[in-house]
């Protein structure tokens, strides 16, 4: 039996070329998480405020409500809660919502009394919320 190099070193070339076909056209795959495609297009957002009771010295108007749950109900104050937000140290909150009309308060605790504000919310806008909670 007879080998012939010439044609076995040949056929190793095209093996190799075959087997490196396309490896270049692989596109890369991204392991890195990815933020949502677009940002929530509609929504309210505020601060909740405080009223009445002693005033501080150094400000005897209104306060802002840090903290406390916002309670975001299906149109009126009776309709389901569907969103809660929580407002941050600054009294300011945020909540995403669809197009609607929404009532908003303040989550009950101790024995203040709370003003709702009911909003309509319109595709692609934020409307923009002041509640207000009364010490009394």
């Amino acid at each position: 039996m007879r080998i012939n190099v010439v044609g076995g070193i040949a056929l190793l070339a095209v093996v190799v070329v075959v087997s490196l076909a396309g490896c270049g056209d692989e596109k890369p795959v991204s392991r890195v998480p990815t933020a949502p495609s677009s940002p929530a297009l509609s929504g309210v957002r505020g601060h909740v405020l405080e009223e009445g009771g002693p005033p501080p010295i150094d400000n005897p108007g209104p306060r802002v409500l840090p903290n406390v749950t916002v309670e975001v109900h299906e149109g009126s104050l009776n309709g389901p809660i569907v969103a809660t937000a929580k407002a941050a140290a600054d009294g300011s909150f945020e909540a995403a919502l669809p197009p609607g009309r929404y009532t908003l308060t303040v989550r009950e605790y101790d024995d203040r009394l709370r003003l709702p504000a009911t909003v309509t919310v319109e595709s692609g806008q934020w409307v923009t919320v002041m509640l207000v909670t009364m010490v009394k």
